[in-house]
């Protein structure tokens, strides 16, 4: 009986090894590495979409890559995956997408890669790094195919402004009764996903979203699983956007380490700390080559005394209404001659759009025509901020200007009130900061 056992295992590993190297061969685009084929006693797996989350891993990774770490970024244009490091990997099933920006992040391909892992051993240890509006690949990955919450962790990152996973209560009539019924729901849902039952994914079916699944009760997730963190960028910003009277849950979360602040500037300089940034540049795509002239940075470099000034566009769609109201009726051309006449002297002047919509032709033409040299809207504006000296930003107030070190924002777009309204911003670093807007009759360029 005993040799018996012994041979269902080995055919056991053998099967889920096969299913592995199949996937393998069969989806990954030619990036794969030859060690997808084994299995591993702890995997990393990380998929990503949003800014905050894909920066925060990326800055991240390693502390984490001792162990086997595979990787999908939705924008994929975001990651050099060539230049991974040393033992990260593009993960299997992160296929091309019919849309250039973007990764496909395909379900059934990432199931049968944590499952074909724990078959082949069942003391596999997974580290899952999720944005919070995916947590339902735990669901699909790990409860629905038997993986023990024993044998695998969660890290989540906060998807853009503290504020909005705290409306869905602080904008509710009755918060304590909606995040007890999301608690219920999500617990229902594992309950479900735990014994087969498929209909767990119609509490949270979104069929508007590209990956079906828009599980976003972080909340509720973190008050179902202990082995879980959700990292955000201003713990008190959190609180305090949440209604009172669910802070002393958020209280308890945060007392437990269940919530974790952890800013883009402190991970930056960690980074700085292990001398890994020469790493960091070639798989964020700000650095190309050895040579000083292969860099983000070298064009910034203009040999005219001048600073850099970084402008953060958004949506192309935003930009070309003008129903835009932050900054008035006004069009992005519009905005940037403003910028140009007011700044022009004293700063190289540098684009970088929203990362979803990459800078078309006639945007680009607009862009040579006034003198602002574009720059690859796949790269974090962060890194150019925080990697380089005297780079300075002002465009449309955003997550982005949560990084700013006092003095670094030179303007913003909209008045004073529309950056106040960016929760986790502090505001003392913002005391020179211009602000330039269109009020209907006449523009303003000034302080508020």
């Amino acid at each position: 009986m005993k040799r018996e056992n012994g041979r269902q295992k080995i055919l056991w590993r053998m099967l889920a090894l096969a299913l592995v190297f199949g996937l393998v061969l069969a989806g990954c685009n030619g990036e794969e590495d030859p060690g997808y084929s084994t299995y591993h006693k702890t995997i990393n797996v990380a998929m990503i979409n949003a800014t905050y989350p894909v920066l925060s891993f990326a800055l991240s990774i390693f502390e984490i890559n001792e162990d086997p770490t595979f990787v999908a970024i939705e924008r994929k244009n975001t990651f050099d995956y060539t230049k991974l490091p040393e033992n990260v990997y593009l993960l299997p099933g992160a296929t091309k997408s019919g849309n250039t920006n973007f990764f496909d992040i395909d379900k059934p391909a990432y199931i049968n890669f944590v499952t074909g892992q724990y078959l082949a051993d069942k003391e596999t240890k997974f580290n899952l790094y999720l944005c919070d509006r995916l947590m339902g690949l735990i669901l699909y990955g790990m409860v629905a195919n038997g993986i023990p919450e024993t044998n695998y962790t969660v890290t989540m990152y906060l998807d853009g402004a503290v504020y909005q996973p705290a409306n869905r209560y602080s904008a509710d009539s009755d918060p304590q009764s909606l995040y007890d019924k999301d608690c219920a729901d999500v617990r229902t849902a594992f309950e479900k996903a735990a014994v087969g039952d498929t209909s767990w994914t119609d509490l949270f079916y979104h069929p508007d979203s590209r990956f079906e699944l828009d599980l976003y009760y972080p909340l509720a997730v973190l008050n179902r699983l202990d082995n879980i963190v959700w990292n955000i960028h201003n713990i008190e910003a959190f609180k305090d956007a949440m209604p009172e009277v669910l802070r002393d849950e958020v209280q308890a979360f945060i007392d437990t380490g269940k919530i974790q602040e952890k800013t883009i500037v402190q991970q930056v300089n960690a980074v700085k700390d292990s001398g890994k940034m020469t790493e960091l540049e070639y798989m964020l795509k700000l650095r190309w080559g050895e040579a000083e002239s292969e860099s983000v940075v070298a064009q910034f470099d203009k040999d005219n005394a001048k600073k850099t000034l970084l402008v953060l566009g958004t949506y192309t769609n935003l930009e070309q209404t003008t129903t835009q109201s932050q900054a008035g009726a006004v069009l992005i051309p519009d905005l940037l001659e403003q910028v140009k006449n007011r700044y022009e002297a004293e700063y190289n002047l540098f684009y970088k759009g929203h990362p979803q919509t990459p800078t078309d032709s006639p945007k680009l033409n607009s862009l040579n025509t006034m003198g602002f040299t574009d720059l690859p809207t796949t790269i974090p504006a962060e890194t150019m901020m925080l990697f380089y000296d005297n780079v300075y930003v002002g465009g449309y107030p955003g997550s982005t200007f949560v990084s700013s070190a006092a003095g670094q924002t030179v303007f913003s777009f909209g008045p004073k009130s529309v950056l106040e309204a960016v929760a986790g911003i502090e505001m003392e670093n913002f005391a020179d900061t211009e602000y330039i807007y269109y009020d209907s009759s006449s523009w303003h360029i000034r302080k508020e």
